[in-house]
């Protein structure tokens, strides 16, 4: 199901909804502060890849094994 979010008319905070496509359910108010003065934000969709976990990266924030390359913490290949 889709996540939906809104940002309050009343505090600005943003709250979000997990919703059918349709919208259909009762009236949402801010989870912060009560308000159903809400208006909806445009957000940019989360898409899977298929993997279940990124890349670790290694000790020096490099995607790489550092033996691959020398990496700015000094690890890697003399």
């Amino acid at each position: 199901m889709p996540v939906y979010e809104y940002e309050c008319q009343e505090c600005g905070k943003v709250s979000e909804f997990k919703m059918s496509v349709r919208r259909e359910g009762p009236t949402r108010v801010c989870v912060h502060c009560g308000s159903a003065s809400l208006r909806p934000l445009i957000s940019v969709p989360s898409i899977s890849t298929g993997r279940s976990e990124p890349p670790q990266a290694r000790c020096c924030g490099q995607n790489e094994a550092c033996g691959e390359q020398k990496h700015c913490c000094g690890h890697g290949p003399d």
